[in-house]
Order: C-alpha cells, then sequence, then structure tokens
C-alpha cells in the first residue's frame, strides 16, 4: 500500500528501503504506514492491538521520521477523490488503496494470460512458472505504472 500511496502521492519509490526513516526500527515504520493507510489519518496513538516490540518506539518519534520523509502522510485520505466529506474519505482510504492494487494485479495477470502465462494472484504478488518470472516481473510492472502510476518493488522468490 505504501508503493500505491507514493504513486497518488506523485512520488517515485527511494532507491533504499522506504521503510527505512530516522533510525526508527522498519517493522516499526510499516505498521506505523499500515495503521495509517487503514485509518486514513496519522494516528496520535498506537492502537490496542500493536504488539509490543511496536510501541517500545513513540508514535511521535515514528510519526515524525514519516513525515520528514513523506509529508503527504499526515493525511493520506487527500491522495482520492472524495465528496467533500473528510471522515468518509478517511474510512474509504484503505479501501480505495485496497482497489487500485487489485486492478494494477488484475491488468497484469491479463497481459499474462495474452501471452498463454497463468498467473495467480496471492496478496500483492502474482505467482508464475519459473520460466515466466521474467514476463511476470514486467507485466506487473506494467500493471502498476498503468494504474497506480508507480514503479514497483518487485522481489522474485523462486520455490521448489
Amino acid at each position: 500500500m505504501g508503493t500505491i500511496m507514493l504513486g497518488l502521492a506523485g512520488q517515485e519509490l527511494p532507491s533504499g528501503d522506504p521503510y527505512a526513516l530516522g533510525g526508527i526500527p522498519r517493522a516499526v515504520m510499516k505498521h506505523l504506514v499500515v495503521v495509517t493507510a487503514g485509518n486514513g489519518t496519522l494516528p496520535s496513538r498506537w492502537p490496542a492491538d500493536t504488539p509490543p516490540e511496536i510501541t517500545e518506539t513513540l508514535i511521535e518519534d515514528a510519526a515524525a521520521a514519516l513525515l520528514a520523509a513523506y509529508p503527504f502522510m499526515a493525511e493520506p485520505w487527500r491522495l482520492i477523490p472524495s465528496d467533500g466529506d473528510p471522515k468518509r474519505a478517511r474510512r474509504l482510504f484503505v479501501h480505495s488503496l485496497m482497489g487500485i492494487e487489485a486492478r494494477a494485479i488484475t491488468f497484469a495477470m491479463l497481459l499474462l494470460q495474452r501471452e498463454g502465462i497463468l498467473a495467480l494472484p496471492v496478496h500483492d504478488e502474482l505467482l508464475v512458472r519459473a520460466d515466466a518470472a521474467e514476463a511476470g516481473r514486467a507485466m506487473l510492472t506494467r500493471g502498476y505504472r498503468t494504474v497506480a502510476k508507480i514503479e514497483p518493488l518487485i522481489k522474485e522468490t523462486r520455490r521448489g
């Protein structure tokens, strides 16, 4: 979802890890991004179900690091079209992100299907045969560029 938010904000993925911010542990930053996307706004405190290893970091410190790198995260719901009701836009924000992700992956699957390549979606991934990995990577990149307006970070995992 972070990749899609960057695309919506007209930014590119950084060359390094997008969650390596301000010396804050990666898991903390990723959790903050997920919670922010889910709420449509930056939280002022950690949710009650947040793992203890995350809450060891002050949310104010994590939020400051996040906003220093990505100012739009203060009100990410503004990245999507809305009817002017901020409360509704915040509530629908995460659903909009999931819809964009689904369209990007579906677009890639259809492109691969045209080439006779079976691709199966798993969360934000596509499973393809090993001999179709390059085509899978190319079509997933094309899907994200077309739908989300961003170059995705793709990690290839080979399974036996």
